[in-house]
């Protein structure tokens, strides 16, 4: 398993916390299969310009958006 077992746990002004990791190959946020709907729901609800997705692969779910200073960035996760 690539997740760093550290973890962030992130809260969005909505009140919804997520936990995530880096993982060690790609540099995404990755994330529990559980949490990734509850991610998605606070990029929206907090206007964050989605770039792609959500997607789903057989590698997994993913969604790319951009952050503040405009760097892409991917949170995925393992197929649930």
């Amino acid at each position: 398993d690539d997740l760093d077992t550290q973890g962030v746990a992130v809260t969005s002004s909505d009140g919804r916390t997520v936990t995530f990791g880096i993982d060690d190959e790609t540099g995404a946020l990755d994330i529990d299969p559980a949490q990734f709907d509850a991610a998605v729901a606070s990029l929206q609800t907090n206007d964050i310009t989605i770039a792609s997705g959500p997607v789903t692969r057989p590698t997994g779910r993913g969604i790319y958006f951009y952050d503040p200073d405009g760097f892409l960035l991917e949170i995925r996760c393992d197929p649930a």
